[in-house]
């Protein structure tokens, strides 16, 4: 957003009511300040959409129902909107509860949080999406940005409040603002369903995967589904299984991460039901009772020494932290290099320095590499679906011709080339990458057909010239 207009801003009056006083923050979509009610003796924070988005209906709306949703509402641990309005230009705003703190992403950035800590925060969240679930709202776009842990005037620590309900779903609501094929979402936390498009099938189980991701970052510091582009992100999304959490936390109680792995199951129905399930779960497998609403969270909880393993203290950690060795070894095939390496190694140090007793300028023997380490499997092919328009056009990759639909390829990072051709239509030549599944709506057009041709004068003249001639001939 332009640095000027934002700038501009502090001091304007919204409604005759809300004086700006300091920018908070801006992004694309808009910007948040600092306001103060010029009547009553309270402060705010105003949200204004970006005056160049004003036209664009789709953002216009995901602004109008952030409000609306969030309004309504009215729960604790979800962000309070006061008032909706217009200010001048016709730019919508909304004025919110104005909160103090960070969000969990920056919490995270110092470190993994403990077990404890991770409960205290998962159990808030689950609260707020149980009130949005039974209204009908699917939040859309849970993840550690839209998890703001507040300091209340009470002074409660960690107290959570969750936010941008922007692109939230009103289940069985169809307005028309979000399609079949459309992507909503942030690639690291966003369900499968929600990753391939399939909008219909988007519910309160899509905002329990995101939870689990989530989940399984607090506890480990370490994303479940993280690739260098966001295409890569989503095929990991949809088809890869995250890093088992007890490999990188190993204290962590079995049970945890099985909770973990059933929220992050491919299969919405492979999931739990709801919010309030999920939240129990997590809680019984901590060995944790169910914790009192009105509770104080930033004292510790008491925990079952016999449900649990003892954890570190309720303290954040380093994000790469050292992994405790396990214990109970046991010799597996997999270590015979490494001992054949070492065995290897230990006789030929023998051997020099044996030789070093009579050649004392004898260079020493490099130690054996290290075995190789098998590479990950990656899936090996992914599907790409063409809706063509006319359906029968003929599809050509790479200079071949493709006769399926959808076509079964080897995701890669380079660009592969599409033409697309049809009798009576212009063809199409595209480079895609395909990096992971996708549908891809091919439309071509009509070619032209040429003008009518003319005969000039001069050309019936010549035809009626030589007409008799070659009657002569």
């Amino acid at each position: 957003m332009d640095d000027a207009l934002t700038s501009t801003r502090e001091g304007m009056v919204l409604g005759g009511t809300y004086r700006l006083e300091r920018l908070i923050g801006a992004g694309g979509m808009g910007s948040v300040y600092e306001a103060v009610h010029l009547r009553v003796p309270r402060r705010f924070a105003v949200k204004l959409l970006n005056p160049e988005l004003v036209n664009n209906r789709e953002i216009f709306e995901r602004f109008r129902r952030e409000a609306e949703i969030a309004g309504a509402l009215g729960h604790e641990h979800i962000v309070q909107v006061f008032d909706f309005n217009y200010a001048d230009g016709g730019v919508p705003y909304m004025v919110l509860e104005l909160l103090s703190g960070e969000d969990l992403s920056k919490r995270l950035e110092r470190g993994r949080l403990t077990l404890v800590a991770s409960l205290r925060i998962l159990e808030q969240v689950t609260s707020a999406l149980e009130a949005a679930h039974e209204s009908g709202i699917v939040h859309r776009d849970l993840k550690p940005q839209n998890i703001f842990l507040c300091r209340t005037r009470s002074g409660r620590d960690n107290f959570v409040k969750v936010l941008d309900f922007g692109i939230s779903k009103i289940v069985h609501s169809f307005n028309g603002v979000t399609r079949t094929g459309s992507v909503f979402g942030t690639p690291n936390y966003m369900a499968p369903e929600q990753a391939e498009g399939r909008q219909g099938d988007i519910d309160a189980r899509s905002d329990l995967f995101s939870l689990g991701a989530i989940a399984y970052e607090c506890v480990s510091g370490t994303r479940a589904f993280d690739a260098p582009t966001p295409m890569g992100t989503l095929y990991q999304v949809c088809h890869s299984v995250p890093r088992p959490l007890r490999e990188l936390v190993p204290e962590l109680p079995e049970a945890v991460e099985r909770v973990v792995v059933k929220a992050l199951a491919k299969n919405r129905d492979d999931r739990y039901s709801n919010a309030a399930e999920l939240r129990q779960a997590l809680l019984d497998a901590a060995g944790i009772p169910a914790i009192d609403p009105q509770m104080d969270v930033s004292k510790p909880l008491q925990l079952d020494p016999a449900a649990i393993v003892s954890s570190p203290p309720d303290t954040l950690s380093p994000r790469v932290a050292t992994v405790p060795p396990r214990t109970g070894f046991r010799l597996r095939r997999q270590h015979w290099p490494w001992i054949a390496g070492a065995v290897l190694g230990l006789l030929l140090s023998i051997a020099v320095v044996r030789r070093g007793e009579k050649h004392p300028a004898a260079q020493p023997v490099a130690k054996p590499a290290e075995p190789a380490v098998a590479a990950t499997p990656v899936p090996t092919t992914v599907q790409v679906r063409l809706r063509l328009d006319p359906a029968d056009a003929r599809v050509e990759l790479d200079g071949k011709v493709e006769t399926d639909n959808p076509m079964q390829l080897v995701p890669s990072s380079a660009s592969r080339e599409f033409v697309i051709s049809a009798p009576g239509y212009t063809s199409l030549r595209r480079q895609i990458r395909v990096e992971s599944p996708m549908e891809i709506p091919i439309t071509l057009e009509k070619t032209p057909e040429p003008p009518p041709r003319h005969k000039s004068k001069h050309h019936h003249r010549t035809k009626r010239i030589l007409g008799p001639v070659e009657d002569d001939l």
